[in-house]
């Protein structure tokens, strides 16, 4: 059992993980682990994988960091009062939320929330009620408004990101009266229920969608029409939707909207950054006076810059699975148990491996610790319970393709392990942008054989330590 071959690891059965589970729990390590309640210290791993080449090997951990100070609360939504709908103040006191973060005082201090706004904000900061307060309002402060239209329209690169936003907004416009309601229009769901539903619903103010499956929907008349009295459209992560190529359906979808010129819609867009094609498609949708709100310092380093990076080099691909499972075991003992980690794979049927392996049915996991899979070989009603659940939870394992590198917003993510290179460059600072958010401390681990240390050495521009002889 010493020399199983990675390969044929990936063909284990079900009925083997058992076996695999004891022998990984048997060489993980038992003492090497030690870190004070504060923070990280340098120290030495020993790996004891079942592989003979690893017997010797050593890891060094990043040095300690020191903790990040919680950014300041903003002005109380309280101070809305007056200004603001009294059910959507009290959708925010439900979701108890006291005070604004920056992007969301910013917008909410303007005079007039009427206006095109581009706003450049990262993801994680309370966009998401940034610009749903000041468009809900407006529709529910509008007394001509049509509750059988469409008022607010949400354009989001992914249908993760669509689901957590009809989330916000139908908590924000629970002790809204009259009722209004927020659907979601996104690929993955049967196109003739998404239909049904917005048609007959009495009062289908708002809509969440991806561009692709609202371009397709769009084609119709009768959903046409439902859009004839259109208030504010807002486009979220433009430059996510932009790179993930859906600038075509972007621009049809507005040619079937009522013309900006004539309708006067408000528009309303949110990039992380402003890249020139963002700001084509900007000339588009607001008007030439618009405000520009950035939240964005420009000092600040980059997650990728503060975000301590190493990998481990392991002598070959059979190695992987092993330095995988002591290492997690090592790090969980560092985080006295707190360990909310995700570990990318390279492929969907490689997260799922993982997840049985280290999941419920194999076992190699600590008892009680929370393990879930995320990707595309998984139903949108499985994916989304995931990310629900994953959210929630103050610790456990997540083994996830690249459905989570972009865009999902999860909470208090203390380390991102890496097991399967990323696509390019790009897509490798999205993954650790995973971790690090919101002012909290984080660190990203690489696991390499020698065949891909060539993405470490090809990208220098990364602050990426190696730990390892290799």
């Amino acid at each position: 059992m010493n020399n199983i071959p990675f390969k044929t690891v990936v063909r284990l059965s079900t009925y083997s993980l058992p076996r695999l589970r004891a022998v990984l729990r048997a060489r993980t390590p038992q003492t090497p682990c030690q870190c004070s309640k504060s923070n990280l210290v340098v120290r030495q791993l020993t790996i004891r994988a079942y592989s003979p080449s690893l017997a010797a090997a050593s890891i060094a951990s990043t040095a300690s960091i020191e903790a990040m100070p919680k950014p300041a609360g903003g002005a109380p939504f309280e101070s809305l009062r007056g200004r603001m709908d009294t059910g959507l103040l009290q959708g925010i006191k439900d979701m108890h939320l006291t005070n604004m973060t920056p992007v969301q005082e910013k917008i909410l201090s303007e005079s007039d929330w009427h206006q095109d706004y581009l706003v450049q904000s990262k993801t994680g900061t309370g966009k998401t009620i940034a610009f749903l307060l000041p468009a809900l309002h407006t529709l529910v402060a509008d007394k001509t408004l049509d509750r059988s239209k469409v008022g607010l329209l949400i354009l989001a690169p992914t249908r993760e990101l669509a689901e957590q936003i009809q989330d916000e907004c139908s908590k924000l416009i629970a002790k809204v009266l009259p009722k209004i309601y927020c659907h979601l229009v996104v690929g993955g769901k049967k196109k003739t229920s998404q239909l049904r539903r917005f048609m007959e619903s009495p009062a289908p103010a708002v809509i969440v969608a991806t561009p692709g499956r609202l371009d397709d929907c769009l084609q119709e008349d009768e959903v046409r029409r439902k859009f004839s009295r259109l208030r504010c459209l807002v486009l979220d992560e433009a430059d996510r939707m932009l790179d993930a190529g859906f600038a075509p359906d972007i621009r049809r979808i507005l040619t079937r909207l009522p013309p900006k010129s004539t309708a006067k819609w408000q528009g309303m867009c949110f990039s992380a950054t402003l890249p020139p094609d963002v700001k084509d498609l900007v000339s588009i949708v607001l008007e030439a006076e618009h405000v520009t709100i950035s939240t964005i310092d420009p000092n600040e380093a980059p997650t990728i810059e503060t975000v301590p990076q190493m990998v481990i080099p392991v002598p070959s691909l059979e190695d992987v699975l092993p330095t995988l499972h002591s290492f997690l075991s090592c790090a969980r003992v560092d985080a006295n148990g707190q360990l909310k980690a995700i570990i990318f794979c390279s492929t969907a049927r490689y997260a799922g491996l993982l997840y049985h392996v280290f999941g419920h049915t194999g076992g190699a996991a600590p008892p009680k610790l929370g393990v879930w899979q995320m990707h595309s070989r998984m139903s949108q009603a499985a994916r989304t319970k995931t990310i629900e659940e994953f959210k929630e939870a103050k610790s456990g394992w997540l083994f996830a393709s690249d459905v989570v590198g972009r865009g999902i917003d999860i909470p208090d993510v203390n380390l991102v392990v890496q097991v399967g290179l990323p696509s390019d460059a790009d897509q490798y600072v999205h993954r650790v942008g995973r971790t690090g958010r919101a002012g909290k401390t984080g660190k990203a681990v690489m696991i390499l054989p020698p065949e891909e240390m060539w993405f470490v050495k090809q990208n220098p521009q990364f602050p990426i330590q190696n730990n390892g002889p290799l």
